[in-house]
């Protein structure tokens, strides 16, 4: 098992500009293991992801992104992951991130993982991805899937070209009823280490 540990952090913001002036000040110092850091640009605001690699045990204690001063975190979320497929530092020109998140049916997660492994690069060839992950804490049939777009018109049509892929098609089909729920997070890339 490789584990990860994907933290998101609630901040306490006055309103869009300003969330948009601390994400551009935001610097990942003493972050051990870093990965990733993003912002949520689309939907739920004021959120930052940090993904690192290994386990940070101490959640109390888990560093995160700095907050320049007069801004705090309202709250904390740390998710462990296990790295089904390894993450991969984007490249610059995809500016927008997805991060879809799917709750399968209790019991039914390393199934779902599997098919998923096994399709992955049919979906490959329309946009990249970024990484595959299980949680293996709280909710341990949730799988996380990072893919990259360099605007949301073309995140627009690789999504009409995937419902015109029939080996894509045959694959939904089948992961459909297994699934509770599906969720989307569009976010921007802050850092990305390469490593």
């Amino acid at each position: 098992m490789s584990l990860c540990t994907l933290t998101i952090d609630t901040m306490l913001a006055r309103d869009n500009a300003s969330y948009t002036l601390v994400c551009s000040r935001l610097r990942p110092a003493n972050l051990p293991l870093l990965s990733a850091v993003w912002a949520s640009r689309f939907g739920l605001l004021n959120r930052i992801f940090t993904l690192q690699n290994g386990n940070v045990a101490n959640t109390d204690r888990h560093p995160s992104v700095p907050l320049p001063d007069g801004f705090a975190i309202q709250g904390r979320e740390v998710v462990f992951l296990d790295m089904l497929r390894a993450f991969v530092s984007p490249a610059p020109e995809f500016v927008i991130h997805e991060l879809r998140v799917y709750d399968a049916n209790i019991g039914e997660g390393d199934r779902f993982a599997e098919l998923m492994l096994d399709a992955i690069e049919t979906r490959v060839r329309y946009s990249p991805n970024f990484g595959i992950w299980r949680s293996v804490s709280g909710r341990v049939d949730r799988i996380y899937h990072l893919w990259g777009y360099r605007s949301l018109d073309e995140r627009d049509l690789v999504r009409s070209q995937t419902r015109e892929d029939a080996v894509w098609q045959a694959y939904t089909d089948t992961i459909l009823p297994m699934l509770q729920s599906m969720n989307t997070m569009l976010l921007a890339p802050l850092v990305a280490i390469d490593g």
